[in-house]
């Protein structure tokens, strides 16, 4: 068991860094050319550690970012508090050339309206990037098979109580609002993908990545570890 949960966990991690590579590629293609400076804005950015890897050898921008901390402890950010599940996003239409929500959908319920918002403060022609985990990755079913749940879903809000292959497993959870903040429902490869298409995004791409080998990452892209959704409003 310890063998198979430590390959998993090497995976996992592997898939989030491809994921951070892929999407700081993309953004750099989508902004080439643009000589003015952009405005960015980065949703769920936590410490800003998945930021740095987004916007690595990204230049002449404002960086603007939404989360559910009182403060953030970054001169060069243009922060703002926002409940992500609930409240609109406290800016104007049209206003980012490039909008992030790397591993944020799936701490949110209405997913439509969270889709809504995003199109909404985005310009035309701007860049959206939704990554997140697949609920229907072979890790995630690796771990059905066993009778637990998937690695994916977290449902406890004292301990991590949804898998014994979990790095977490049965470990506290720290943060005093209990699983506020934790996975409440994740979608699949082609769940996140109709989605898009019905808030909006009629030109969007996805992609994804981490599996048992390259081989497999290949073969069956809709089992794979982390799924990423590029839209272009």
């Amino acid at each position: 068991m310890n063998l198979i949960k430590n390959f998993l966990i090497r995976k996992m991690n592997s898939a989030f860094e491809d994921s951070y590579r892929q999407i700081n590629k993309e953004i750099i293609a989508h902004l080439k050319g643009k000589k003015s400076r952009i405005k960015i804005l980065d949703i769920g950015c936590a410490d800003f550690v998945a930021t740095k890897q987004y916007l690595k050898n990204v230049d002449n921008y404002e960086l603007h970012a939404f989360d559910h901390f009182d403060s953030v402890n970054d001169k060069s950010v243009v922060y703002q508090k926002v409940d992500l599940e609930t409240e609109k996003f406290p800016v104007k239409d049209n206003l980012f050339d490039v909008v992030i929500a790397g591993q944020v959908i799936e701490h949110i319920l209405n997913k439509d309206r969270f889709l809504e918002e995003c199109y909404r403060v985005l310009k035309k022609g701007g860049l959206f990037v939704c990554a997140t985990e697949n609920i229907a990755s072979f890790d995630n079913i690796v771990s059905l098979l066993f009778g637990q749940e998937p690695l994916s879903q977290q449902t406890g809000s004292k301990f991590v109580t949804n898998s014994c292959l979990s790095p977490h497993f049965m470990t506290n959870v720290t943060n005093p609002d209990g699983n506020r903040y934790n996975h409440k429902n994740v979608c699949s490869y082609y769940g996140l993908q109709r989605l898009f298409k019905v808030n909006g995004f009629k030109k969007y791409r996805i992609i994804s990545m981490g599996n048992i080998g390259k081989i497999f990452e290949k073969i069956f892209k809709i089992y794979n570890r982390i799924i990423v959704v590029f839209g272009v409003k």
